[in-house]
């Protein structure tokens, strides 16, 4: 049988690619398997200039300061007048107090009687002065204590001078001029337990068993060391409210 050598030889090229592509593999070329058993790694990925840098350390917030208390002070019916005399005679001392505690006053005391040949119409004990209370606190719902810091006078203790026939004389406020610690009474608080000589300066002392008062009635400072009481005028207490 006449078999045709180009039909054979293109047969045999046939059968060897085929060959070639079921072995998996391009002729001329060998095909590389990886082996089971390597593991085969991630390629590492190269960081950004800014992922390499170190990030930013977070501020630790500081710790907060509590608020300071607020500065204690007086009911808020303040400012407030108020006058220690003995409700005969012609002396007195009276002051205007704030309610941060601070306060103005002014004492004095006449005695006609006291005269000479430059001073005929007689003499005036007097004091203008200034000060302060403080460590202001509440000690109940009627009470308040307070600590004289500060007491200051214009002029010198002594000082002369005469003025229209009379003489005027430079004195230590009446009231102040001993004693640090001091009470502030508002008008609700009892009678009952009060001091005595903190009430023989009290206004209304002689109604107390008449009327058979059981409060103050007004508000009171109280001078713990001497006893003496200053006190408003029912005008304040009328027209202010209670703290």
């Amino acid at each position: 049988m006449y078999i045709n050598r180009r039909f054979v030889l293109l047969l045999a090229l046939c059968l060897i690619f085929l060959a070639g592509v079921l072995s998996g593999c391009v002729p001329g070329k060998t095909a590389v398997l990886p082996d089971p058993d390597q593991s085969v790694s991630a390629p590492t990925q190269q960081a950004t200039p800014e992922e390499s840098a170190a990030p930013a350390a977070t501020p630790t917030p500081a710790a907060s300061t509590p608020e300071a208390d607020p500065e204690s002070a007086l009911p808020d019916v303040f400012p407030m007048e108020f006058g220690f005399s003995s409700g005969a005679g012609a002396w007195g001392t009276s002051i205007t107090l704030r309610q941060d505690g601070t306060f103005q006053g002014q004492y004095s005391d006449s005695e006609m009687g006291d005269s000479g040949k430059d001073y005929p119409h007689g003499t005036v004990y007097r004091c203008d002065f200034s000060g302060r209370f403080d460590e202001i606190q509440k000690i109940d719902e009627c009470t308040y204590s307070m600590t004289l810091s500060e007491l200051a006078i214009e002029g010198a203790v002594g000082d002369e001078e005469i003025r229209d026939q009379i003489r005027y004389v430079t004195q230590n406020p009446y009231g102040f001029e001993s004693g640090k610690t001091f009470l502030l009474y508002t008008p609700s608080v009892p009678l009952e337990g009060l001091s005595e000589d903190f009430l023989s300066w009290w206004p209304d002392n002689w109604l107390r068993d008449e009327q058979g008062l059981t409060e103050l009635g007004r508000y009171g400072i109280y001078n713990q060391e001497t006893g003496y009481g200053f006190f408003s005028s029912p005008l304040d207490t009328d027209t202010a409210d209670e703290a």
